[in-house]
């Protein structure tokens, strides 16, 4: 079985009021759509299908989330962040 892994490891601290920007990706391939799959992203932050998480966040405190990512195939992998 292949392993999949996602980068960034862990993502970057998010400041509450200044741009944040963090990219997800799947290493061993470019085709895959994210999403979040469970929890929230601060109020501020969006996702989009490549994985951009990006905007200002409003709010502090600790928001974990799971990653989904899915191929072309249905091919579906968690990340917990």
């Amino acid at each position: 079985m292949e392993v999949i892994s996602f980068s960034p490891a862990k993502l970057p601290l998010a400041v509450k009021d200044q741009p944040y920007s963090a990219q997800i990706r799947i290493e061993e391939s470019s085709a895959f759509n994210f999403s979040v799959a469970e929890g929230e992203l601060p109020n501020g932050l969006s996702m989009n299908g490549n994985g951009l998480i990006s905007g200002t966040p409003t709010v502090s405190g600790s928001f974990p989330v799971k990653i989904k990512a899915e191929d072309n195939a249905g091919n579906v992998v968690f990340k917990q962040y």
